[in-house]
């Protein structure tokens, strides 16, 4: 997830420093107002009429599924509520009893702000205004007598009078390994104001964490349970779903799935029906001003839910998804779905905006946006939709590894953009052009930097805050990654990458299987290197140090250069040295990052020019470049011109431009 909230502003933070040229404003503005003015006055598009579904089926080894979900729900637009039905199909897949169940009642997140997810500050840092919460009337199961079992359930979350956000609920009787059961739940979601990802906003609704869901049942017979934190979000079971959405006659529908609209529908009412196969949650939208546009890419039935008057905004997000699905098609496995909905929420309701759920996704931008040079939509467009990889077809548990998801997914999101764009993969202005990469350096270690007492590889809980976990998962992972990467061969990484990705499709991997994967296909030592960045947030910071370069005269009038190499961090990484005579040749060597420093020597015939320790910049954890070029056997006449060259290039390269 890619919120608009303080995740966005990290990822564009160094334009806090600088203004936006006034004319691209005044033009942004003018479009805006063009495109509201043009905007046709007609009624919200809504899906044909339908009578039945036709799903083909989801390529996966699929195991059999914990749960499966019945789902019924009416949305009261004057209550801002759902009256809903759950009915449970539950098998016990683990090797042991299961003697009681865990239920995620995540709506409850925002009922106070006493909740663990207040506690922590929300992503948006939006305040809570009208809340929500979820109340479940009653849970019955035929295998139980009937007995209301919700009397059973715990009051609060484990330890947290303040929080109902996962609920525990002891069963009469075990249900032994191999079984299953059936159970009903009448319950009422009230929504809450957007505060993030969920709830409504005037006649706009985002509807998710919805529903009463099961917590993960693991093998062994434990629930990997956890409270909404703030910081956090996923960790399910396949499911299949089967949705019947009720909602007022002028609301235009989207969701998880295939979704159409049945015929029977009376009193000013629209009813839907989806069904969703082999995903980890459903989420869906309804809004009485959404216009419609469908297109087909990869095999992909594309259906985006857009605002009047946004057309070259929306242009924009309908090509960056269609291409995103060939590269990441391409990179790791076709999109295993036949069908995505993307959601471009009003204008109002961008708290909203920047989430991935199961065929699902919402972006966010301005009709003003594609008037700025900067990639704010592809970005967002394309992080959601990796997510659909990095996340609910891979199936990680964010809580515990949010690396695993969302680090992943911006280390894809740096590549598409600036494969696609090149060095302008985040701006494009005449004369001035900036690469995802060079933006992400940028901001890591100019702007938003701070030292973090938690590794990379932590839960969500064991960060301070979300900036502390934005300013790791989001920006410092990725730069390990490629760093790693460059150390041990691209093409050999995206070996590892792949493999990863295509190994752990529907199987919920850990951060174990990960550098398995890296051991398998980089060697013993990638992984040890691979441990260091995640469990030790190992790093390397290479400098020539300032008074210990010198050169002698040899027999011959050859020539000997000495010089001092520094090491700073934890990390072992090869590295290349460039040193440029005089005369022009250019000659490498190749360095070893051992802790401390390391004397280097050089014979050469004509004077040394310049020594410059890994020129492609392929070490992206190194904070400052500057200090990895020195000139020698400069003319007095020639110094201030090359030191203002120098200090010039030196700037330019802590954004971290790549060779």
């Amino acid at each position: 997830m890619l919120s608009a909230g303080p995740k966005s502003r990290l990822v564009f933070a160094f334009f806090r420093r600088a203004q936006l040229p006034l004319l691209l404003v005044i033009c942004a503005l003018l479009q805006q107002t063009i495109e509201q003015a043009t905007a046709t006055s007609r009624a919200p598009q809504a899906l044909p009429v339908a009578h039945k579904h036709h799903l083909p089926s989801v390529s996966a080894e699929k195991a059999r599924h914990v749960v499966n979900y019945q789902l019924a729900a009416q949305l009261s637009h004057e209550q801002r509520k759902i009256d809903g039905h759950a009915r449970l199909q539950f098998t016990n897949t683990s090797s042991t009893p299961v003697s009681e169940l865990y239920f995620h009642l995540y709506l409850n997140a925002f009922e106070h702000k006493k909740t663990l997810f207040f506690r922590n500050g929300s992503r948006s840092s939006n305040a809570l205004r009208t809340p929500g919460h979820i109340e479940v009337q009653k849970l019955v199961s035929p295998s139980f007598g009937e007995k209301d079992l919700w009397t059973l359930a715990d009051r609060h979350s484990p330890g947290d009078p303040d929080d109902r956000t996962d609920i525990r609920l002891p069963l009469p009787h075990a249900i032994n390994s191999g079984e299953g059961a059936q159970f009903d739940i009448q319950f009422t979601a009230y929504l809450p104001e957007i505060v993030e990802r969920t709830g409504f906003e005037r006649n706009f609704y985002l509807v998710a964490q919805w529903f009463p869901k099961l917590a993960k049942l693991e093998e062994n017979g434990n629930w990997a349970h956890f409270p909404f934190h703030s910081f956090a979000e996923f960790y399910s079971d396949f499911s299949d779903y089967q949705v019947t959405l009720d909602v007022p006659e002028s609301f235009v529908v989207g969701s998880t799935g295939q979704l159409v609209r049945l015929p029977r529908a009376a009193g000013g009412r629209s009813i839907y029906e989806a069904r969703a196969r082999n995903v980890i949650d459903f989420a869906w939208t309804a809004w009485d001003q959404f216009e419609v546009e469908e297109v087909e890419a990869e095999g992909v039935q594309i259906r985006l839910l857009k605002p009047p008057g946004t057309s070259r905004l929306t242009n924009i997000i309908k090509h960056s998804v269609a291409d995103g699905l060939r590269y990441l098609g391409q990179r790791f496995y076709p999109y295993p779905y036949p069908q995505l909905t993307v959601v471009l929420p009003p204008s109002y309701a961008q708290a909203g905006g920047g989430m991935e759920y199961p065929q699902f996704i919402t972006t966010t931008g301005q009709a003003m946006t594609p008037w700025t040079g900067v990639r704010y939509a592809e970005l967002m467009s394309v992080h959601e939709l990796t997510h659909q990889w990095f996340q609910s077809t891979i199936a990680t548990n964010e809580a515990r590894f949010p690396f695993l998801d969302e680090g992943l997914t911006a280390l894809v999101e740096w590549d598409y953009l600036d494969a696609r764009f090149g060095s302008g993969g985040l701006l494009a202005w005449p004369g001035l052009t900036i690469s995802r990469l060079a933006a992400a350096r940028f901001g890591y270690f100019s702007l938003v930097h701070n030292a973090s007492s938690a590794p990379i590889a932590s839960s969500a809980a064991d960060f301070d805050s979300f900036s502390d976990l934005s300013n790791l998962i989001y920006i410092h992972a990725p730069l390990c990654l490629k760093t790693l990467a460059y150390a041990f061969g691209p093409d050999t990484f995206e070996r590892t990458f792949r493999t990863y990705a295509q190994r752990y499709q529907f199987k919920h991997p850990t951060a174990d299987n990960f550098l398995d994967v890296v051991e398998q296909h980089m060697g013993k030592a990638a992984r040890q290197q691979a441990q260091l960045m995640l469990y030790e947030n190992g790093t390397l910071d290479l400098s020539l140090a300032e008074t210990a370069t010198k050169t002698e005269n040899l027999n011959g009038g050859e020539l000997r250069s000495s010089f001092v190499v520094h090491h700073a961090g934890i990390l072992t990484l090869p590295y290349q040295i460039e040193l440029t005579l005089l005369d022009g040749t250019v000659h490498y060597l190749s360095g070893l990052s051992h802790p401390g420093e390391h004397t280097y020597q050089f014979d050469h015939n004509s004077p040394l020019l310049k020594i410059e320790l890994d020129p492609k910049h392929h070490i992206l954890t190194d904070k400052n470049f500057f200090d990895n070029r020195r000139y020698f056997s400069i003319r007095p006449s020639q110094s201030r011109l090359r030191g203002l060259l120098f200090a010039l290039s030196s700037w330019l390269l802590t954004f971290g431009t790549t060779g």
